[in-house]
Formats: structure tokens, sequence, C-alpha cells
């Protein structure tokens, strides 16, 4: 041989590591834009719902109202057959008076 020595560089592949990173970063865009998209629909039934409760809220708290007058609230049903409403606690003292005798 002639003494001559090849020397081997390890040069990167310049079109191998632009390949990557534009896969990289097209990974990263489509990530960011599907996140976004579940986002905004995660957000709209957030307040779908938060509507839907508005109103589920209301009528519960009319349906408490309307239940706590029927509870505590002394009145006749049917006068003719006897029939009284009366609030739960004294219905409660009425019953262990008539267990006490």
């Amino acid at each position: 041989m002639s003494g001559h020595v090849e020397e081997f560089v390890n040069e990167p592949n310049n079109k191998g590591i632009w390949g990557v990173l534009f896969l990289i970063i097209a990974g990263v865009v489509l990530t960011v834009f599907f996140v976004s998209l579940f986002y905004k629909a995660a957000a709209s039934d957030a307040e779908r719902n938060a509507e839907e409760m508005g109103s589920i809220g209301s009528d519960l708290k009319a349906l408490r109202d309307y239940e706590e007058e029927m509870a505590s609230t002394l009145k006749w049903v049917d006068q003719s057959n006897g029939v009284v409403q009366i609030p739960i606690e004294s219905a409660m003292d009425l019953v262990v008076a008539s267990y006490k005798n």
C-alpha cells in the first residue's frame, strides 16, 4: 500500500436530521390542534351542562320550597272527612305521645 490513510469522518446526515425535525414539529402541531379541539368540545359541554343545571337548580329550589311548605304547614286537606295536614314535628310529637299512653 502506498501509505495513504483514509479518515472516516462521521458527519451527520442532514436529510435525516431535517426529516426528524419536521416529524417532531408536525407531531407537536397536530397534538396542539387536537388538544384545542378537545378543549373546545369539553368547554361547550361544560357550558351546556351549566345551562341545564341552572334550570334543574331552579326547579330543585322550587321543589325544596314546596316540600318545606308542605312539611311545616297546618291546614285542612278534607274538612268533611276530618283530614288535616300537620307539620312533621307536630306529627312526631303526637306519635310519641300516643305511644306513651
